[in-house]
């Protein structure tokens, strides 16, 4: 038959161990604190290091729940039918894709 304290002391160890777990969830859990983002296009001249740095970049910022977007991609989010062709300040923009 199991003593009265070796059961208590059991319950007690269990229920640390219990929320414990619950702890490790939980800081697993949370979402990013915020984001960063990379835009790293080019045009001729890329730089070798550019990839590594962003691999770098991502890394400091896991540390501190910040994640790290990276992309090449600009998008142009057209809020007025035409504010950048009557402005005159691209001259080469495609009207349908708004690019």
């Amino acid at each position: 038959m199991i003593k009265v304290a070796t059961l208590r002391r059991l319950i007690m160890t269990l229920t640390a161990l219990l929320l414990l777990a619950a702890a490790v969830w939980w800081y697993l859990q949370r979402p990013p604190l915020g984001q960063v983002l990379v835009f790293s296009k080019t045009l001729e001249y890329r730089h070798d290091s550019i990839e590594a740095g962003i691999v770098a970049l991502k890394e400091v910022a896991g540390a501190y729940r910040i994640e790290v977007v990276a992309t090449e991609e600009m998008y142009y989010h057209r809020t007025h039918p035409c504010p950048l062709e009557t402005c005159g300040s691209v001259a080469s923009m495609d009207k349908v894709n708004g690019k």
